[in-house]
């Protein structure tokens, strides 16, 4: 922990504020000052300054929330997921109307994985990931745009994991170039 951060209360800083912060530190190498109000925080990085509004509430005890790795885990290209999620996405929502969020994602062994979507008006859509799987063959659904989001935070380069125990359970994503990120997007029934 750094010097004086033991005494800052703890604080919940918004999503937006957190990415524009790791696209400033991931520029940045020196000393950052942080000062912690009753409804704000302030971040000055080198020459600029952040502030945000902190979010009201108590975090959740996130060892609790973000499930450990499941029992099926499958590598692949973040480049190469983030591609099939926007293909899939963007033909059931090709008029701007959204008429499904769901996405399916059938984890391979031997394609890696394949993801699809089909709307109530009947147009469908897929697209095949290569990857590697370790543990067994499962499908699950996902909000699509929640899962191109969690894709989206990691480093453009990175071999993602995706791992799941069981449809029903919360899909853990994260990168070995990125120890300290895990996302968790939780399952939709499919």
């Amino acid at each position: 922990m750094p010097d004086g951060a033991a005494a800052m209360p703890d604080s919940i800083v918004g999503s937006k504020a957190v990415k524009l912060l790791r696209t400033l530190l991931g520029k940045h190498d020196g000393p950052v000052h942080v000062e912690v109000a009753a409804r704000a925080i302030t971040f000055a990085i080198g020459r600029t300054v952040v502030n945000a509004s902190l979010i009201d509430g108590q975090f959740p005890d996130y060892r609790r929330v973000i499930p450990q790795p499941g029992a099926s885990i499958l590598k692949a290209p973040r480049a190469d997921l983030v591609d099939g999620a926007a293909g899939v996405i963007a033909v059931i929502m090709g008029d701007g109307k959204e008429k499904t969020r769901r996405i399916r994602v059938d984890l391979k062994t031997a394609a890696g994985c394949e993801m699809s979507a089909d709307d109530v008006t009947g147009a469908s859509a897929s697209e095949l990931v290569a990857g590697s799987l370790t543990g067994r063959e499962q499908a699950f659904g996902v909000n699509g745009k929640y899962f191109a989001a969690a894709l989206g935070i990691f480093a453009e380069a990175a071999e993602i994991e995706i791992s799941i125990d069981d449809p029903a359970a919360p899909v853990r994503i994260t990168a070995a170039s990125d120890p300290d990120l895990i996302a968790v997007v939780m399952p939709m029934r499919i």
